[in-house]
């Protein structure tokens, strides 16, 4: 059975990862992961008391970000940069290919992609989405888009890309939909390269009762379309099953929104979760109120409420990534 490395951080946590084995639960054995290409350390994590004069990467200011860009951005600061697998010295290498499956999941209109074509110029990004009307025209020149439903076969021969990443898939994939997908996105990536993915926690419950019941009424509505709502929770385990894949590793994040008055940084990560959740929310109104799920007067009594129930229950926001070697 392959292993799976795990590595959760969290307020008051050592930094230590964990091994765990293929079917997801933890062995108990402790090592710390080393830092080369094979196995990679982040100390840095928002509610881990990390320094912050470490940190390489920054917050913009919240009002300069666009809605669907909040979560990337909260996301590259508490990973500290756009990806966790090893594959930094790969970005410098020439002829590299990147691709960035359904891209507009994971920040609306290609975020993840616009921003690495940006940082790394020689690398060669493709970005696929099914929806054309969320793929930018405006990129850099070294980015490509490509209208792709991520649940058929991927148009590209076997062992096209360097790396593969894909992030927020959780509303879109059935459950079923999960195993030939990762190995469909396996299938394209290059002998010793690397794959990633990036999925939420989905918070059911215990922040307040307005925020209780628009998610109950929203995880009902996903429920009954197939989705897994708690896919982040044994994503780790779906990789590590897939036969083309090994070296397989699970980072945690665990993001503040709650007020940290004597941290400003943190103070801002926590506005910029806080944001993300109400905005979220708000987009959902259309949707439920329109199914009769909740009434307008209901849902809009309810989001008055968000940002300060999120405060006062001293809510966190979680994000699992896992990435695996081709082999």
């Amino acid at each position: 059975m392959k292993t799976l490395h795990l590595k959760k951080s969290a307020a008051g946590s050592s930094g230590r990862s964990h091994k765990a084995t293929g079917g997801g639960g933890s062995s108990g054995t402790k090592k710390r992961m080393g830092t080369g290409d094979g196995q990679i350390e982040r100390k840095f994590n928002p509610l881990d008391g990390s320094p912050w004069v470490r940190l390489e990467v920054g917050l913009p200011e919240i009002e300069d970000v666009e809605r669907m860009h909040i979560q990337h951005y909260m996301m590259k600061f508490g990973f500290q940069g756009n990806y966790c697998a090893p594959i930094k010295n790969l970005l410098k290498e020439p002829g590299v290919r990147v691709l960035d499956a359904a891209c507009a999941e994971g920040g609306g209109d290609a975020i993840w992609a616009i921003d690495m074509a940006r940082e790394y110029p020689t690398v060669e990004f493709t970005a696929t989405d099914s929806n054309p009307a969320m793929l930018p025209t405006n990129i850099p020149p070294n980015l490509r888009m490509h209208q792709h439903e991520v649940t058929q076969p991927i148009p590209y021969p076997t062992g096209t890309f360097d790396y593969v990443h894909t992030r927020n898939m959780i509303l879109s994939l059935r459950t079923d939909d999960w195993p030939k997908v990762i190995k469909e996105l396996a299938r394209v990536v290059k002998p010793g390269g690397y794959i990633e993915f990036c999925e939420p926690e989905w918070r059911k419950s215990g922040i307040s009762p307005a925020v209780d019941q628009i998610t109950a009424t929203f995880n009902d509505m996903i429920a009954s379309r197939g989705a897994d709502v708690n896919i982040a929770n044994h994503i780790g385990s779906l990789v590590a099953a897939c036969p083309l894949l090994t070296d397989v590793h699970q980072e945690i994040r665990t993001f503040p929104h709650y007020d940290n008055p004597g941290n400003a940084v943190l103070d801002r990560l926590a506005r910029f979760g806080r944001q993300d959740i109400v905005k979220g929310i708000e987009a959902l109104k259309p949707l439920l109120v329109a199914r009769g799920q909740m009434s307008l007067e209901d849902f809009d009594a309810a989001l008055e409420k968000v940002d300060g129930d999120l405060r006062l229950a001293r809510s966190t926001y979680t994000v699992v990534t896992v990435y695996a070697r081709r082999i």
